[in-house]
């Protein structure tokens, strides 16, 4: 049976009737499925027993599992945690593309950056000094980097594609992050890129 909220509150808040101790229990009930956030600002993380018990509640807080199965149907436990969990997944989606988008602004700021690099050099050098071969390799990764960063996945020579899958994300992050790798590996090696 769905109880009503409190006013202004969430369907997880304390509701009318419920006592302050056995929304106590709704709450141990409730964190059952999540390990205690660092921080006070970290949201909860599932732990390593995604399952809410109430047999398992009754021992830990050394209460009647009958009167905790009563109060769980008396107080609709299972649809407000359920409430909760959703809230929970939703803030960590949020978060977690808030990062990728972040991530993305980062990556297209290295591809600028390597063909600004690229063409300074470029136009600095007298004709006889151009390494060509460093020029070209530092714009056209820069290149990469900004385009596959800004959401073109097509090759220059591709035409746009077709498939509307809604995997574009993931190979978007998996192309700038070789990129990148490609980068490490060539200012390591002999290869190196032209910098200023």
């Amino acid at each position: 049976m769905a109880r009503k909220k409190m006013t202004d509150g969430e369907l997880w808040d304390r509701i009318p009737g419920e006592s302050v101790k056995n929304y106590e229990y709704f709450c141990a009930y409730r964190d059952m499925r999540y390990t205690p956030a660092n921080h006070p600002d970290d949201i909860p993380k599932l732990g390593t027993n995604p399952e809410r018990s109430l047999r398992r509640l009754g021992k830990k807080l050394n209460r009647n599992f009958k009167t905790l199965g009563d109060l769980s149907k008396r107080f609709d436990w299972v649809a407000r945690c359920d409430a909760y969990d959703l809230y929970i997944l939703r803030i960590q989606r949020d978060r977690n593309e808030a990062k990728i988008f972040k991530m993305w602004e980062n990556h297209a700021a290295v591809g600028e950056q390597l063909i600004k690099r690229g063409m300074r050099r470029l136009l600095s050098l007298a004709d006889d000094e151009i390494e060509a071969a460093d020029v070209v390799k530092m714009m056209d990764i820069g290149v990469k980097i900004e385009r596959l960063s800004r959401g073109d996945i097509r090759d220059a020579n591709d035409t746009p594609p077709q498939d509307n899958s809604g995997d574009t994300d993931e190979i978007k992050q998996m192309d700038v992050e070789i990129l990148i790798n490609e980068i490490r590996r060539e200012t390591q090696s002999g290869d190196r890129i032209i910098d200023e």
